[in-house]
């Protein structure tokens, strides 16, 4: 059976710090449709959740470890 590689494995391989990891297209998916689902359960406006929250989201899927920026290329 072939090993595949981690996350991990194939950021050392291309020298990626991982502290700096950007979401793949499936966790960008998964990120804002959470996004959107606390969006419409705070009756927030679309774009109006604060960093904060935001940070508080992403840690609790994980992703806590990785860059995100905002609408205008700012780092949250």
């Amino acid at each position: 059976m072939p090993k595949f590689l981690s996350r991990e494995e194939i950021d050392k391989i291309l020298g990626i710090d991982p502290n700096e990891r950007k979401l793949s297209q499936d966790e960008i998916k998964l990120l804002i449709e959470e996004l959107k689902k606390v969006e419409k359960e705070y009756g927030v406006p679309h774009g109006g959740l604060s960093e904060e929250i935001i940070k508080t989201i992403m840690k609790k899927m994980g992703f806590e470890d990785v860059k995100f920026y905002d609408y205008n290329g700012n780092p949250i």
